[in-house]
């Protein structure tokens, strides 16, 4: 049979020996029939959520992602209303972290964790709207007419519609996903980070690292304690959201890991 895995809320005893103020995989106490551990899965909504939400973890994971350094790397945050709107009979989307930065970019941050046909067209789609609701209506400006026409007079002040501003600020969608995005690639479901545009030659899609949408896809499969990778913070985050939970100890994780700033906070 296969193990179930329950989650019980221990007493205010068990409260006061974990305080919130710990972060999320502190405060449930999630087991298995084999296996007691003190942690929640990373990859639950509440735990994901809570970790995410803590600019201390969100600020370097995003600017590693993305590669973000020197005077591109964020400064600070502010989080947002998760649920955009979409125009009339588009497909309702709602993110489960949005923020925006003090330099006006714009971050979706998406968990799934079941396996999705085609994900990496949903973030797509999901990137494309948050461009979308930053249409900026077409303004106009007073202009002298040069010339006659059938509508003004030479000299006559009329008004003229200025081109359409499409410099959008940057939209980063960072996708945290529990299973290969790309299974049916070799290239690519092997790789536990993927940056860069997804085009599309044929059916298959491509990445274009120069491109200017900025799309990132953590493949957790790829984030196993038998090859751990510790080299930045997304990795860090990785190996922690997929494996902590298994673990009786953060004495288990890599030693690398143990005791990091980024995994104390």
């Amino acid at each position: 049979m296969r193990a179930t895995r329950q989650v019980s809320f221990t007493s205010t005893k068990f409260f006061s020996r974990y305080p919130v103020s710990l972060g999320p995989l502190f405060i449930i106490r999630s087991c298995t029939t084999d296996k007691v551990t003190p942690f929640i899965e990373g990859t639950s909504d509440f735990a994901f959520k809570k970790l995410f939400h803590s600019k201390e973890v969100l600020i370097p994971v995003e600017d590693d992602a993305f590669q973000l350094d020197g005077n591109r790397a964020i400064e600070d945050l502010d989080f947002g209303d998760p649920h955009p709107g979409v125009p009339e009979k588009s497909k309702a989307t709602t993110f489960d972290l949005f923020c925006k930065t003090t330099a006006g970019e714009r971050i979706i941050i998406e968990m799934q964790r079941v396996t999705q046909l085609f994900f990496y067209k949903r973030a797509l789609y999901d990137w494309a709207l948050e461009v979308t609701r930053q249409d900026k209506p077409q303004s106009e400006k007073e202009v002298v007419a040069q010339r006659d026409s059938k509508n003004h007079k030479k000299g006559e002040v009329i008004s003229k519609k200025v081109a359409w501003d499409y410099n959008f600020e940057p939209v980063y969608q960072f996708s945290v996903c529990d299973f290969p995005v790309f299974a049916d690639d070799p290239k690519l479901k092997d790789a536990p980070l993927l940056r860069g545009l997804i085009h599309f030659n044929g059916n298959e899609p491509v990445l274009n690292y120069l491109a200017p949408l900025r799309l990132c896809f953590m493949q957790l499969p790829n984030f196993t304690l038998d090859n751990p990778r510790t080299s930045s913070p997304a990795e860090k985050i990785g190996t922690i959201l997929k494996n902590l939970h298994t673990l009786s100890s953060v004495d288990e994780l890599p030693e690398g890991l143990r005791r990091d700033p980024l995994v104390e906070r």
